[in-house]
């Protein structure tokens, strides 16, 4: 079935690259790029929209811990990893020696992956659920590994029912990504990152855990059954799309990791990585995002972070740590958003608001291309490229 979706894939990408051509020859011959609005903005109540659990700002009531991991997720999602950078130490410098190939830079970083991916069938590149930045940059290397006959892109995030087609697999001849094809996936910035695999054609695999299995087992024995699953999903996807396959995987935290782990009773289990190796005779090419962070300077390669012995991965990336200016990270304005203010009338005045910009035409399944949470008396940016874009807020359901 995933190959199959082959030629809707390259339908889409011939279309979205013959669009890519007229805003191109657009830049060219009229004004300087701009962001504009359409005249109208509405503001609707969550529970009008078409996935209101987006909008769901109410936390179980557990301990403090759990709740601050929820907000820190929820915070980044809506746009919002300000919020998440105040307690999280995912926006903290973790600094870790350098590769002792000294490459520094992302174009450099990206040709020394690419240059060893020549003959890989799999790379897994992880990412930190919280740092928007770690999906730009497999945005990017995701265009690098296409020339090189890449075709199917997996993720974690992708919605896996046991019954029924994964909403993935559904939405494969649109140009955009829906909110409802996955959780973390309807962050613009991984939007964004859907929208590139789609018009490269790559062909999306769903490979989640979907059993239902006992919640009071040992933490030790969930890792390991979804890890399993994980990893034959993976295995039996790329069985089945055939020997010319090659597979990018976006995966978090340590999915991506090749060498065992290490539990409170002494036991070590595999992560998906090294079972996909050993399922497949495979052996995948891993790159870790979340260990290391500079406090500053460009993207650079580093040897394997404190976390992880030497051979966990084979590349660790170590990013500048984010940074923020009108409350949204300075990386996305450097990578070419235009930064535009919300207009007045969609600030809240009480409660809170969600204002979404989607671009003209699309409908409000799609992810937006942002979205951005805002509280009473806060001035919050819109990042966006250029272009023509509707505009609404949801008011979030709040305790």
């Amino acid at each position: 079935m995933l190959w199959a979706m082959k030629d809707a894939a390259k339908t889409v990408k011939g279309a979205l690259v013959a669009m890519g051509a007229i805003a191109l020859s657009a830049c060219i011959t009229s004004e300087p790029a701009r962001v504009t609005f359409g005249p109208k903005m509405p503001i609707v109540d969550a529970a009008d929209t078409s996935l209101p659990i987006r909008y769901d700002l109410r936390i179980p009531d557990r301990d403090a811990a759990y709740r601050t991991s929820i907000f820190e997720q929820l915070y980044a999602g809506l746009g919002r990893e300000d919020l998440t950078a105040a307690t999280s130490d995912e926006y903290r410098p973790a600094s870790c020696a350098p590769h002792p190939s000294n490459v520094s830079g992302e174009q450099a970083v990206l040709d020394a992956i690419v240059d060893a991916a020549e003959n890989a069938r799999i790379v897994i590149v992880n990412e930190s659920h919280v740092v928007s930045r770690h999906r730009n940059f497999t945005a990017e290397l995701a265009a690098r590994l296409e020339p090189l006959g890449f075709t199917h892109f997996a993720a974690e995030t992708f919605s896996n029912p046991t019954d029924g087609v994964p909403p993935v697999l559904e939405s494969v001849g649109l140009p955009y990504p829906r909110d409802v094809d996955g959780h973390y996936s309807s962050e613009p910035a991984f939007g964004r990152l859907l929208r590139t695999v789609k018009r490269l054609g790559y062909i999306p695999v769903p490979y989640e855990d979907n059993v239902q299995r006992d919640r009071s087992a040992p933490v030790a024995q969930q890792i390991a059954w979804r890890e399993a699953f994980q990893a034959q999903a993976l295995a039996d996807a790329l069985a089945e799309a055939g020997p010319d396959a090659r597979m990018l995987v976006h995966v978090g935290y340590s999915h991506a990791r090749e060498t065992p782990i290490g539990f409170s009773d002494g036991r070590e289990d595999l992560w998906m990585a090294a079972r996909l190796r050993d399922l497949t005779g495979i052996d995948p090419l891993t790159i870790s995002q979340y260990q290391c962070r500079e406090e500053s300077g460009p993207i650079r390669l580093a040897g394997n972070g404190p976390d992880a012995p030497e051979g966990a991965f084979d590349f660790v990336i170590a990013h500048p740590v984010t940074r923020f200016e009108g409350q949204r990270p300075t990386w996305r304005a450097e990578a070419g958003d235009l930064r535009v203010s919300v207009p007045a009338p969609l600030i809240p005045t009480q409660g809170a608001h969600v204002v979404e910009a989607r671009l003209s035409g699309e409908p409000e399944a799609a992810v937006p291309m942002d979205r951005v949470l805002i509280f009473p008396g806060e001035t919050v940016d819109l990042l966006l490229p250029a272009g023509n874009y509707e505009l609404r807020a949801v008011q979030a359901m709040m305790d």
